[in-house]
């Protein structure tokens, strides 16, 4: 299958919905990361367009991209940046905080800023919250940086959904973190900023220590999802929720053949071929 980046096709910006389709990535506490991923990336993809950057995504659904793939829709993309969007998981419940991660060849400065920019709308920060890092053989640790080309790619940690208290700031937050890195690269390319419409961002005093206790139920992830059956979209749409996609029962089904009949009495969606 040939892949193609979605949006501008000369971009200065390419944004890297982490993982999807096969492989979810890290899961725990209510995210999947390949699900809170896509909504970050597409939130950022829609804002750069309203501020007018160039910029595409290397997935707008969650479809399976190998590292091959991935890497190749970077390097033919010919955009100077890229951000690659990912949430952390560990072994240990409590590591917790942003962290960003950048070439062995690029200086750090944007994923300084962009994860200096996600504390200050109120993430932790881990104990070295930049870093890059190289193999055995002097190179690029990471595929998205070694196998990208030219673009500068800075892969970005948001958080550790396999931490009970920073997985609820994620869910909580994701969007605010989504902005500040929007607000973040716009600053540092000098491009003009301006803030969504009737969005309003109080100062914000990042914490400095992680909580003691769980903080108290998170906003639910939710937005629409495109739903393709053998090939063709839907005009239905699903949603995703807390990490869950949900589907039109009916639309999916009768796109398959399937007669679906509802029983009310029972309460019971059946669903024939």
């Amino acid at each position: 299958m040939t892949f193609k980046i979605i949006g501008d096709p000369k971009p200065e910006l390419l944004i890297d919905p982490g993982h999807g389709g096969k492989d979810p990535g890290a899961s725990g506490n209510g995210i999947i990361e390949k699900l809170l991923t896509l909504a970050i990336s597409l939130y950022q993809y829609n804002r750069f367009k309203e501020l007018g950057v160039r910029v595409a995504l290397t997935r707008d659904s969650d479809v399976t991209l190998d590292s091959n793939a991935r890497a190749l829709l970077v390097k033919n993309s010919g955009a100077k940046y890229c951000i690659s969007n990912h949430i952390n998981a560990a072994a240990s419940a409590s590591a917790a905080g942003v962290e960003t991660i950048h070439s062995i060849h690029n200086n750090g400065k944007l994923a300084t800023a962009l994860m200096q920019a996600i504390a200050d709308a109120g993430q932790l920060k881990r104990s070295r919250p930049v870093f890059s890092k190289p193999n055995t053989s002097g190179g690029d640790y990471y595929y998205m940086h070694r196998l990208t080309g030219n673009a500068s790619t800075v892969i970005v940690e948001y958080g550790f959904c396999s931490n009970p208290a920073d997985a609820a700031r994620l869910l909580a937050n994701w969007q605010a973190y989504a902005e500040s890195v929007v607000k973040a690269y716009c600053l540092f390319v000098g491009h003009k900023y301006t803030p969504p419409a009737g969005m309003t961002q109080p100062p914000v005093t990042p914490p400095t220590t992680q909580p003691a206790q769980p903080l108290a139920p998170a906003a639910p992830v939710s937005d629409q999802v495109n739903i393709h059956v053998n090939g063709k979209l839907l005009d239905q749409k699903g949603t995703l929720k807390n990490g869950v996609t949900t589907v039109p029962v009916r639309a999916v089904a009768e796109a398959l053949g399937a007669k679906v009949t509802w029983d009310a009495a029972t309460r019971t969606v059946n669903i024939d071929k």
